[in-house]
């Protein structure tokens, strides 16, 4: 009997990755983010070369361990990661020859241009000495890109900066250098004057190092200076110092924290750009909530004094942009000076939010408006609300070109046209009328019914305290928490009751008892001309106000003040209908509150 031959093997995945083209290989690695080429490592050798081999940017972890010296070892790392650009090196508890085994066996043609060395978070870093950071940096001449992070010793001594500056000089192809210590900057030979872009952690000695190192940068485009928040603050001398020591190639710098004012709490960052050695613009941004307290006159009265004295401030400042809330206060100091020098000679003052306190007059904006131009929002407090009206959206400022001069204006709207068309815009936002306990907390009463209470406020309130006291006996199981009317807003003008109500439940439940008590109120029958109608909102009544506002201004609705008109005094114009108009809301009827115990 004649043996038969055993079956043909089939091609594994791995004769089969084997065989493709580089071109092919390279489209597969494309396709895996960072989560898939894990998972590809760990499916097949043939995967985990095919991913190993496309590798551009490394983390390592170097420990005091065997396996590190087996990674490190005759650069078997480079092996496997062939085409590795970008190395990030964490040190734990190494020993500083481990670390220098890792970069001792790359060979010359090394193609790393990128390199951090960090201490890894929560361990007891040890700490690079100058001379491991020579023969280190020796190894890798061709670094573009170097972050010296805490794990690199400080240069402290004559030595030490020696041999920093040792360990930079081969670096003829640096561009991009991160310090995590000023004392560093002082190192820097002349040879990097190539450098383009520098950032530095800020020390107590930065004042000694950061000036004169500077001047021998002189290619250098980017700077970036950055503080430990209330450690290491800027002041305002500060600023005025590091503006002057711009090289005339620099393009962009920023700077933080400023602290204009000891202890005051606020601390913003500021970054300006550069033409020729002549700043074109200032931007000075804060956190929302860290400028409170702080009035428009005292942050441009401490600006100015750190751009006036500076030799790097022109004839003009192309623009100055103040991302932060100022806050416009009667007795601010606005005839400062120096402030006003400042604003007078920039082109563009590009303002984000402008609040306004209690009691501050038409007047005193208008004003403020003249100086800074028109911000992007208003923000104001009216009986303990806060809200925002979005003047201009992001971006420049309308350029002047596009100016035209106002036309006349019509009156401000007054009150009980701003009512009647908030209650009309709450009407038409209704909530969900379901009966969970986290619905919409508002409920608009209007129709014959409501009218005719309307014009007794005593029967009004004894109506709303039976109708409270309905909804209260009717609340059960956790729906009950909140589950009441907490109060009323009579509005007479738009025809309206706005009832406040705890919970979606509780608007369900005074929905249906107001019906119940209307139709009661006509002799036990509810005749037909007597009507009630009960809709549930989201909105209150200020809420709603406001977005009546808004419409006003952008033009959504007829009897606002008109189109944008590009002009300085066009806009005043169309503020101060938009001010006195807000200001009618001072004389919104006030919430009653009811309490279904008593």
């Amino acid at each position: 009997m004649a043996a038969t031959s055993p079956p043909a093997a089939h091609p594994t995945l791995c004769d089969l990755l084997h065989h493709l083209p580089s071109d092919i290989r390279r489209a597969l690695f494309d396709q895996l983010d960072k989560h898939d080429c894990c998972d590809a490592r760990l499916a097949c050798s043939a995967l985990r070369t095919l991913v190993d081999e496309h590798v551009s940017r490394l983390e390592v972890s170097v420990g005091n361990d065997e396996q590190t010296v087996l990674f490190g070892k005759d650069g078997a790392w480079l092996k496997r990661w062939p085409n590795c650009r970008s190395l990030v090196v964490e040190i734990s508890d190494a020993e500083p020859e481990q670390v220098l085994l890792l970069f001792a066996g790359l060979p010359p043609a090394a193609g790393i241009i990128d390199l951090e060395l960090q201490g890894t978070r929560g361990w007891n870093t040890r700490t690079l000495s100058g001379v491991a950071l020579v023969a280190i940096l020796r190894c890798v001449p061709n670094l573009e890109r170097l972050t010296l992070g805490d794990t690199v010793a400080t240069p402290d001594s004559y030595l030490e900066r020696s041999l920093a500056s040792s360990a930079f000089s081969p670096l003829r192809c640096l561009r991009k250098l991160t310090l995590q210590h000023s004392a560093w900057v002082a190192c820097l030979p002349e040879c990097l004057s190539q450098l383009s872009s520098l950032k530095v952690g800020l020390d107590e000695q930065w004042r000694e190092e950061i000036p004169d190192a500077l001047a021998r940068l002189t290619a250098l485009k980017k700077l970036e200076l950055e503080g430990e928040d209330y450690v290491s603050v800027l002041d305002t001398d500060d600023v005025s110092l590091i503006m002057d020591a711009a090289v005339p190639s620099l393009e962009t710098l920023r700077m933080r924290p400023w602290e204009p004012i000891q202890e005051c709490g606020f601390l913003a960052e500021v970054a300006c750009q550069f033409r020729g050695g002549l700043l074109t613009c200032v931007a000075v941004e804060a956190p929302d909530g860290a400028e409170d307290g702080l009035t428009h006159a005292e942050l441009l009265h401490y600006l100015a004094g750190a751009l006036l004295s500076c030799r790097t401030l022109g004839p003009r400042l192309g623009r100055l942009e103040l991302k932060l809330k100022l806050c416009v206060a009667a007795a601010a100091r606005d005839t400062d000076p120096a402030a006003a020098e400042l604003l007078a000679r920039c082109d563009t003052v590009d303002l984000k939010d402008m609040e306004l306190v209690e009691g501050l007059s038409t007047a005193a904006v208008l004003e403020a408006v003249r100086h800074y131009g028109l911000p992007r929002r208003l923000v104001f407090d009216v009986a303990g609300r806060w809200s925002s009206l979005q003047l201009r959206r992001e971006g420049p400022p309308p350029s002047q070109p596009k100016a035209r001069p106002p036309g006349p204006l019509p009156a401000p709207l007054p009150l009980p046209a701003l009512l009647e068309r908030a209650v009309g815009r709450m009407a038409a936002t209704p909530g969900p009328t379901g009966q969970g306990p986290w619905g919409p907390p508002f409920l608009v009463l209007r129709g014959s019914a409501v009218r005719e209470l309307l014009a007794d406020p005593t029967a009004l309130h004894a109506w709303a305290l039976q109708l409270a006291e309905k909804v209260a006996a009717g609340g059960r199981g956790p729906a009950a928490v909140g589950g009441r009317v907490h109060g009323y807003r009579p509005l007479p003008s738009a025809g309206a009751v706005i009832l406040e109500c705890g919970t979606g439940a509780a608007a369900n439940a005074a929905t249906k008892a107001a019906r119940q008590l209307a139709g009661a109120g006509g002799g036990g029958r509810c005749p037909a001309a007597r009507v009630l109608e009960a809709i549930q909102t989201r909105l209150d009544t200020y809420q709603a106000a406001v977005q009546v506002l808004q419409a006003l201004w952008d033009g959504e609705e007829e009897g606002g003040p008109g189109p944008a008109t590009g002009s300085r005094e066009g806009e005043l114009a169309r503020l101060r209908w938009l001010l006195e108009t807000w200001e009618g809301l001072e004389g919104l009827p006030e919430e009653v509150e009811l309490d279904s115990d008593d």
